[in-house]
């Protein structure tokens, strides 16, 4: 046998002269005795016994000359059944004539066993003739090259062996290969058909060698150190299967070892599941051709390897004879990783709980590092080499944190004793698949674009919820997994799938998390194991929330929510209420929504109040009040929400400065804008430390920070965050990209505020030009059009602005608005039509957007304040002071309750100032003058403007103002 790894049991499947070895567990009942008669064959001696039978050597009389012979015994309610089905398949292997296939001679059915007379191999097999020690590759290769082309006969014959290993390829004493043992073969046409079985019970985890073979219907067939990804996930097997186990055939006889290292079944298993291959030992001389065909042949995706047997060999076969050739790197894995639960054990005194890294190493490894950071850093974005490292050294983080909690589990079964072995099993089980979700984050950062970039901090901290393992109570309330090897199987492999459709939504593949999540739900129907039921229902839910399919949200979110509170899993079952509070409220449904939040609440206080969960809960709803007109209640539960992320996640993590953002925002709608202002530009600082200061998200930050700059006065200091926000987009989205074309206008609006008018200008109509080339860009434009209408109002041109603006309300006509874009169209055109002395459609303008900011609870007061102020100076226009003092009072009940801007309270000053005039009222007049020049003194480089206006109404009456 080549290698330690084969482990204690051998595999007994062939015909070799002299061989006799028994497979784990098994035992042969009623023996054959020397000169006993199967037909006419007459029985010599015992070979050896497997999973599928026994086998003997024989005399054919009639022919005079040795067979072998194989007994094969059907297992299953249906005895009949098994061995007629055992019957046709072999008479359909016994139709394939190769000279690398051991012929059948003969079939029958001897006391209700299947039997084969097959052709005697005096030799030895492919196992024995490999070694230890790797091989030349012209010594392998024509040696497998015979053996390939084996099985190329069969699978053209419609056969497929699904064992494939070097135990199963005889050689006989002239050099001649052949393979044997398709006892697992099936026709090709029957793959996926079920039937009675006839392999033995599946062994515990324990008896499991990486020889051993493993069978029984519906589950995996084939031995665990060559067999392909498909055969553990129980999928559909087909030639390819094949393909994949000559591949590690090949790989071990040419490096001494197999591509996908480990030492117990299920570390191997979790490579190949992983497609974690190893490199080849050192010393061993690589080939470019060999190593791109053996890559292919190894791919954990049938589909991406060779068509055919044939098409392999072709790849393989060398135009030269050479020393060397191996094979490296590894396919895409297919995420289907096959935990057996397996715990940490020492062997000696003092090592109970000693940390065993081997899973971990294999799945980690240099050359995973490698390209994941040379995925990362391959996307063109000027942060990409940064996000790589940073990436890494998070990953690196995680596995310190994994492995620390690994041993806690262990530990407080085998040290401190306040947990069963059930529970230690369980809490295994929840850690091996936070593992598996580990493998899956490194397949989606290996495939990484633009998207997987960005959201590369998220993908890791999705990992970040160890301590939902170390939970005994509630891991202890929940259903028991499947037992034994299969279940096991299955359910990892459905795990796996399910945080791959997560991992897809949160990287924003959504069209593939949807797919990924109704095939998951498939399989979660099959097994049947109650919390994943409702789990596949929860993620194909939050994807199809985030591809804005409301109503099928809905009814994924409610199924998730009915099984999941069935099963008691309330956990989960409040995530589900979560994510239909979120979509009730886009539709509108506030009393659906309040019943959702309720019956989340107490679920959650049932669970324990686990923190992630709670503030997830009060995250949703704050926005649903943000949108409602209770924004103050929202604040509290935002708030609260932050909170509990800091208690579990730090104060200086992302989800802490997620919630400063949605609480900035917030503050925002209110008209607190300088909190609003501090609470953004503390989770900028706080992304800022985690994803680096070219970041997206960064760019986002500053925007809104802008924005409120200029709301308190402060356009500098807006011209210059926003001066750095067109630089990054330029840069990282492309000088023709709509977020681009919204950066310079929002930085017009900031250079217009400090006076730069030409900057201005040519900043939005650079945002024009792009967006007119743009798909779907109408919403975009309108803000455009509405920026140029207010720059050319501000330089005095009226009827450019009106022309503008009345080209912006025209393509708003249908268009989806926020309140108060649509409310702000109508006031600037009160202000283009109020310049150009047409008063009263000017005033019906400014009656217009006060109407529509109205239907809007949550409209800035500021808008409000800002359109009255507007109304108030066109009735002094018109020589009415006291219809104007009207206004005044009503805005100045508005002061009291709203946070005033520095500009806005001086422009009251100023109005109150010129009313007062109008009203010869000389108090008024410096007492507003005083209020305005105070006001003034607080609003920057815009407040130095506005004082020069004040100054010139002051000396110059009404008619300056």
């Amino acid at each position: 046998m080549a290698g330690a790894e084969m482990g204690a049991e051998a595999d007994i499947e062939t015909i070799a002269e002299g061989r006799e070895e028994q497979a784990p567990g098994e035992v042969l009942t009623c023996p054959l005795e020397r000169g006993a008669s199967v037909d006419r064959y007459v029985i010599i001696e015992r070979l050896g016994e497997g999973g599928m039978g026994v086998v003997y050597q024989a005399y054919d009389p009639e022919l005079d000359r040795k067979v072998a012979l194989k007994l094969l015994r059907p297992k299953g309610s249906d005895q009949e059944l098994a061995a007629a089905r055992l019957q046709r398949e072999a008479k359909a292997m016994a139709k394939l004539s190769h000279p690398n296939v051991v012929v059948i001679h003969d079939v029958g059915i001897h006391d209700g066993q299947v039997w084969l007379a097959m052709e005697f191999i005096a030799g030895g097999d492919l196992q024995d003739w490999m070694g230890d020690a790797g091989r030349p590759f012209a010594e392998v290769w024509p040696v497998f090259r015979q053996a390939g082309m084996g099985l190329a006969a069969a699978h053209e014959a419609g056969l497929v062996h699904r064992d494939f290993k070097p135990a199963n390829v005889l050689l006989d004493e002239r050099g001649r290969v052949a393979v044997a043992d398709f006892g697992l073969a099936r026709l090709e046409e029957d793959a996926a058909e079920s039937s009675a079985s006839v392999e033995p019970e599946i062994p515990t985890a324990t008896q499991i060698t990486l020889s051993s073979r493993v069978t029984q219907t519906g589950s995996f067939l084939g031995t665990p150190a060559y067999m392909a990804p498909e055969q553990f996930s129980g999928a559909g097997v087909d030639a390819r299967a094949d393909q994949f186990a000559f591949a590690v055939a090949l790989w071990e006889a040419l490096c001494g070892e197999r591509p996908f290292g480990g030492g117990r079944v299920e570390v191997v298993m979790f490579a190949v599941l992983q497609g974690n291959l190893r490199e080849p030992p050192r010393g061993i001389e690589l080939d470019r051709q060999v190593r791109a065909a053996l890559g292919r042949a190894l791919s954990n995706d049938p589909e991406e390897r060779f068509p055919s047997m044939q098409a392999l060999l072709d790849a393989l076969e060398p135009p030269l004879r050479r020393r060397v050739w191996a094979l490296a790197g590894g396919a895409m894995a297919v995420v289907v990783a096959a935990a057996l639960g397996f715990a940490l054990r020492g062997e000696g005194e003092g090592e109970v709980c000693q940390a065993d890294d081997q899973a971990f190493a294999a799945l980690w490894t240099d050359a995973r590092r490698d390209r994941v950071r040379e995925a990362l850093a391959a996307v063109e974005r000027p942060y990409a080499e940064d996000t790589a490292a940073r990436t890494l050294a998070s990953l690196e983080a995680w596995r310190g944190r994994y492995l620390e909690a690994r041993v806690e589990a262990c530990e407080d079964t085998r040290v401190r004793g306040v947990q069963s072995e059930e529970l230690l099993d369980r809490r295994v089980l929840c850690l091996d698949r936070r593992l598996r979700r580990f493998g899956e984050v490194l397949r989606v950062l290996e495939d990484a674009d633009v998207e997987v970039l960005d959201n590369a901090d998220a993908l890791v901290r999705s990992l970040d919820d160890l301590e939902a393992c170390a939970d005994r109570e509630t891991l202890s309330a929940r259903t028991p997994p499947p037992s034994g090897v299969e279940g096991r199987i299955a359910l990892a492999a459905l795990e796996a799938s399910l945080d791959r459709v997560e991992l897809l939504r949160t990287a924003g593949r959504l069209e593939r998390a949807q797919a990924a999540g109704e095939a998951a739900l498939i399989a979660a129907d099959e097994l049947g194991y109650a919390p994943d039921r409702a789990e596949a229902h929860y993620v194909l839910g939050r994807v199809m929330d985030d591809r804005e399919a409301e109503v099928e949200a809905e009814a994924e979110l409610r199924e998730a929510f009915s099984l999941a509170f069935v099963d008691g899993e309330e956990e989960l079952a409040a995530r589900a209420a979560a994510g239909l509070l979120t979509v009730t409220r886009q539709q509108g449904r506030d009393d659906a929504l309040e019943l959702w939040y309720m019956i989340g609440d107490g679920l959650l206080e049932r669970a324990g109040d686990p923190p992630r969960s709670r503030a997830m809960l009060l995250m949703n709803y704050g926005l649903a009040f943000s949108n409602r007109g209770r924004g103050e209640e929202a604040v509290v539960l935002q708030r609260r929400a932050r909170e509990l992320y800091a208690e579990v996640e730090g104060e200086r993590s992302m989800p802490v400065a997620d919630s400063l953002h949605n609480i900035g925002m917030v503050l925002y709608g209110l008209g607190r804008t300088e909190e609003a202002r501090e609470s953004i530009a503390e989770a900028v600082a706080i992304w800022s430390e985690h994803v680096g200061e070219e970041h997206p998200r960064i760019m986002v930050g500053k925007t809104s920070m802008a924005v409120f700059d200029m709301k308190i006065g402060h356009a500098e200091s807006a011209l210059v965050l926003l001066r750095e926000v067109v630089d990054s987009y330029a840069v990282i989205y492309g000088p023709k990209s709509k977020r681009l074309a919204t950066a310079l206008s929002n930085m017009s609006s900031a250079a217009l505020a400090v006076g730069r008018f030409d900057e201005a200008r040519d900043a939005l109509e650079r945002a024009k030009e792009i967006l007119e080339t743009l798909a779907d860009s109408e919403g975009s434009q309108l803000y455009v059009l509405g920026n140029l209408a207010g720059l050319d109002i501000s330089r005095g041109e009226g009827a450019r602005g009106l022309e503008a603006i009345d080209q912006a309300i025209a393509l708003a006509e249908g268009e989806p608005l926020p309140i108060l874009l649509r409310g702000q169209l109508h006031t600037t055109r009160g202000d283009a039509l109020a310049m150009l002395g047409r008063y009263d459609e000017a005033m019906a303008a400014y009656d217009r957007g006060l109407e529509i900011f109205a239907d809007n609870p949550d409209t800035d007061g500021g808008e409000v304040m800002e359109a009255l102020l507007e109304k108030a100076r066109l009735e002094l226009r018109r020589g009415r002071p006291e219809a104007a003092a009207t206004w005044l009072t009503q805005i100045r009940a508005m002061v009291e309750e709203v946070d005033t801007l520095p500009v806005m309270r001086g422009d009251l000053g100023m109005l109150s100032m010129c009313v007062a005039m109008a009203r010869g009222d000389a108090a008024g007049v410096e007492a507003g003058y005083a209020e305005a020049w105070a006001a003034f003194g607080h609003a920057g480089a815009m407040g130095v403007d506005r004082r020069e206006s004040l100054m010139l109404a002051r000396f110059m009456g009404v008619r300056a103002y």
